[in-house]
């Protein structure tokens, strides 16, 4: 009987752990499926990133083609025989009035008698060259007019091309955000909307970039005001290419800090800068203009290379 006991004794034993053999199997296999599940979730968060910076790129791409066909698109514009004509009459008068071309024995009134003649005439009537003061006056504006447009104003119909950059005028622009900017996304770019100066009109308001007009040295400064508790980045950016970068750390208190940034940098002709968030770190707490503090953006040609 005693040895009976003991049999079983034994086989309790066994059995209890052969069990605890397979618990431990089963734990290790568990902790084996959470790494498993926790890699899948890392990958899994990198992928949305990736797609995340991959949209925004897409999105910055049609931007730039959409303003690339706006040039392209803007770069002629057709003028009609009428619409030409037009354009001469108020050109000749312009030279005419300002450069002192008409007849000096013509009195006040004779000139304004000259102005009316110009404004009173239908506009589908073609000019006549049958009076060689007026040859001379019509003369004179197609060539104004051709150095405008770049072809031989008889013809029907002619491009006009935008105005050419020169070296003696300036490049500078001032804008500012209007309203706030909630949690913005990462690599998103930032369009101060609210213009106060833009000589040359190289800044756009619609998308926040400056088209550089004309190769040279630039100065560029933003000023970011961030919210509460704000923790981020700004980058300013040329091209694809990084230019500078700001950062803000301010989660442990609940103040509005303004930071400010300025780069020189060289640019060329086409090339656009603007700013957005960091590419990678999405800011926590937004950012803020208002009547008391504004975010803004500005920037002016410092030397011109065509200058040199």
């Amino acid at each position: 009987m005693h040895r009976k006991h003991s049999v079983y004794v034994v086989f309790v034993f066994f059995i209890v752990c052969k069990a605890e053999s397979n618990n431990e199997n089963q734990k290790r296999r568990l902790d084996d499926l959470e790494k498993v599940v926790k890699l899948i979730q890392q990958q899994n968060q990198r992928l949305e990133k990736t797609v995340q910076l991959q949209q925004t790129e897409i999105r910055e791409l049609r931007i730039q083609l959409s303003m690339i066909n706006d040039e392209h698109n803007n770069d002629y514009k057709i003028v009609s025989r009428s619409d030409l004509n037009n354009m001469i009459k108020e050109t000749v008068l312009k030279v005419s009035l300002e450069n002192g071309l008409l007849n000096s024995n013509d009195s006040e009134t004779g000139s304004l008698d000259y102005k009316q003649q110009f404004l009173t005439r239908k506009p589908e009537t073609e000019i006549e060259l049958h009076d060689d003061d007026i040859s001379n006056k019509l003369g004179i504006a197609r060539q104004y007019i051709r150095g405008r447009v770049g072809r031989d104003v008889t013809s029907g119909k002619i491009h006009l091309r935008r105005a050419i950059y020169t070296p003696n005028q300036n490049v500078a622009f001032y804008a500012y955000l209007s309203h706030n900017e909630n949690a913005p996304s990462v690599h998103h770019p930032m369009v101060f909307d609210t213009v106060m100066t833009n000589i040359q009109g190289a800044y756009n308001r619609f998308d926040g970039m400056f088209n550089v007009p004309v190769s040279g040295v630039y100065v560029y400064t933003y000023s970011i005001r961030f919210g509460c508790h704000a923790v981020g980045s700004m980058e300013i950016v040329k091209n694809a290419d990084v230019m500078g970068v700001i950062h803000i750390d301010s989660g442990e208190t609940c103040d509005h800090e303004q930071v400010s940034s300025t780069v020189v940098i060289s640019a060329s002709t086409g090339d656009v800068v603007f700013i957005r968030t960091h590419s990678t770190s999405q800011i926590q707490g937004g950012i803020v203009s208002n009547t008391s503090g504004r975010s803004s953006f500005a920037g002016w040609l410092l030397s011109n290379d065509s200058a040199k």
